[in-house]
């Protein structure tokens, strides 16, 4: 299920529950975002992370309680005509599309 905020016609917010399957495409967005954030909305597990996303260059920037710097591929995969996509963690740990998992994101257009 993904809900969103609509506050600006180049930027939006909402949520979105990860499935646990190799790729979750995020749509409804009403634009190609040029940078998203995402983040799990998790209480009391003592950690934190949160994944940035630039472009669509492959690579994304995890930023965690005990690794303020790390690149990776696979997490947020792509920025698309009306959303993003987000994966498993092939090779990895599962940061952004864990089973049942709500998420929250930020998406921001180009010019903002």
């Amino acid at each position: 299920m993904v809900s969103k905020q609509e506050f600006n016609p180049g930027f939006q917010s909402g949520t979105y529950t990860g499935d646990g399957a190799a790729t979750l495409a995020i749509t409804g967005i009403g634009f190609q975002p040029k940078f998203v954030i995402v983040y799990p909305q998790i209480e009391g597990t003592g950690g934190y992370y949160v994944a940035f996303k630039c472009e669509d260059d492959g690579t994304w920037t995890f930023i965690s309680k005990t690794d303020p710097r790390a690149y990776q591929e696979d997490h947020i995969i792509s920025l698309d005509s009306d959303g993003f996509t987000v994966g498993d963690g092939t090779g990895s740990v599962n940061y952004m599309n864990v089973g049942a998992r709500v998420y929250a994101y930020q998406a921001f257009a180009e010019g903002l």
